[in-house]
């Protein structure tokens, strides 16, 4: 950007837009997909321009929701052309994938067939991609949920880490053969 000036009209002006009101107006996390893809209180939108090749101007913008799965306040990872975050509740964890034929997003439900997985609640979210993608989530009580996650193949398979001390986040660093958590 050359200028933030608000007197700049059509392309070359900035971007200005409230999209939700109340509680939905609060932007949790943005995830740059084959569009741009945010994650709100009460919502997740998808913000795109006129056409799929066309970079978002202010003439150009336009924005719908395609779930009404919020989001919690903590971040979202991108995997691959999918994204993953925990919704409003910090209970659920959602996969944002691109909707079959169509040029919006669905999301699925990670934990439907372990709902008790995040019932102190997720408190981070990290992803690990070597040897295979894992995403870790620290959880309110100290232990840590770990899901084993490979859409190619409908994997998803959870499991919780126990230790003696306390797990308050993970940082995952990038290796060679297997990354280091």
């Amino acid at each position: 950007y050359q200028s933030y000036d608000l007197d700049y009209e059509g392309d070359a002006g900035p971007i200005i837009r409230t999209f939700g009101s109340g509680p939905v107006q609060i932007t949790n996390w943005a995830l740059a997909l084959d569009r741009l893809v945010v994650g709100r209180e009460m919502a997740a939108t998808v913000i795109r321009s006129s056409n799929a090749d066309e970079p978002i101007t202010p003439t150009t913008y336009s924005s719908k929701d395609f779930t009404t799965q919020g989001a919690a306040q903590l971040p979202a990872v991108r995997i691959d052309k999918s994204g993953v975050y925990v919704n409003q509740s910090e209970r659920r964890v959602y996969a944002v994938v691109p909707e079959r034929g169509g040029p919006s997003y669905d999301v699925n439900d990670l934990t439907r067939l372990n709902l008790d997985i995040g019932v102190p609640g997720f408190r981070w979210i990290s992803v690990q991609r070597q040897p295979d993608t894992v995403i870790h989530f620290p959880l309110g009580d100290g232990r840590s949920a770990a899901l084993l996650y490979d859409p190619q193949d409908d994997v998803i398979c959870w499991t919780r880490i126990e230790t003696q001390g306390l797990i308050e986040r993970h940082a995952v660093l990038p290796s060679r053969l297997e990354d280091a958590v």
